[in-house]
């Protein structure tokens, strides 16, 4: 029930904001990563059901890349947020070699029958378990860094406009630290549980607190400049409706 709320969530999410005026590019890169997350928890409802092989024999195993994805989609939307993004963005394609290198590795399962890979998930992945093992391993690891690399670029940026410090900032930061939070105690659960129940009904929990802070956040998913701003003592600025 959990998913379904969450994929409910994530839809009108991403409705709301491909109707926002002036997208950024930190609201383009959250566009792209809510359709991810909608993806991820919409092949997680369909291998939970009981439906025959013959129905999803195309969707078996094409979940392997999506937990690799979510890193690096929380590193670029933060970096987006605090004007972090290195110059040269053709380097951003690396982090998410990982992700194609897993597809590519595991490339002779996915192209194999419906019934060939009931057996290879039956058999618990023979021939693959070592490789699956460390893939579990960096991807446990990764998902602590890039939570990690974002506090970082948090702090720093915080640091920077420190002397200017406007309302929207404000909201802006309080946001992206809610969302790094987020992010980080999924992964704690990814970590301790193992188990995809509970990692996907955190996961849908996730997504209806990031719509409920989102939405009341001025500027995250309606447009931009609901509030106007008046300078006020110390160049910071203070916001009035």
């Amino acid at each position: 029930m959990l998913a379904y709320i969450g994929i409910g969530i994530s839809l009108l999410l991403i409705l709301l904001m491909a109707s926002k005026e002036g997208k950024a590019l930190a609201d383009k890169i959250l566009l792209v990563w809510l359709l991810l997350i909608v993806c991820h928890l919409t092949l997680y409802v369909f291998s939970i059901q009981t439906i025959t092989a013959e129905n999803v024999h195309w969707l078996l195993g094409t979940s392997i890349p999506f937990p690799m994805l979510h890193g690096p989609m929380l590193y670029l939307y933060t970096a987006a947020m605090t004007n972090q993004l290195p110059r040269n963005r053709k380097v951003l394609v690396v982090h998410f070699v990982p992700a194609i290198v897993a597809v590519l590795f595991f490339l002779p399962i996915l192209i194999k029958s419906a019934d060939e890979k009931l057996a290879f998930i039956q058999s618990g992945g023979e021939g693959y378990q070592t490789a699956n093992l460390i893939r579990i391993i960096l991807l446990q690891v990764s998902g602590f860094v890039y939570v990690l690399w974002s506090l970082w670029l948090l702090r720093r940026h915080k640091h920077t406009i420190r002397q200017e410090f406007s309302y929207e900032e404000r909201i802006n930061l309080n946001w992206l630290r809610y969302f790094i939070y987020g992010l980080a105690a999924i992964w704690v659960i990814i970590v301790v549980t193992k188990t995809d129940y509970y990692i996907f009904g955190a996961a849908a929990v996730f997504i209806v607190f990031l719509g409920f802070f989102g939405i009341r956040q001025a500027g995250i998913f309606t447009t931009a400049n609901l509030y106007k701003t008046v300078p006020v003592a110390g160049n910071a600025e203070a916001a009035i409706p």
